[in-house]
């Protein structure tokens, strides 16, 4: 799988969901401890979206095509 996202190839596991890559700028952060402001570097995270039957199992909500009913 991971070697699959490196790539830039989304995965889709019907029922549960879909992983891709994305991509973050870099941005102005602050240390929690110190108060220093930093830069924070971009980056690429993985992002998931859970499908409609993985919501509704997980919630008891009705989906469709649509969202939530």
């Amino acid at each position: 799988m991971g070697e699959t996202l490196e790539r830039g190839e989304k995965i889709k596991i019907p029922g549960f969901g879909v992983f891709n890559m994305r991509g973050k700028k870099a941005r102005l952060g602050r240390n929690p401890n110190t108060g220093e402001k930093m830069e924070i570097a971009s980056r690429r995270v993985v992002k998931f979206k859970p499908s409609g039957v993985l919501k509704k199992a997980l919630t008891g909500a009705t989906y469709d095509e649509r969202g939530p009913c």
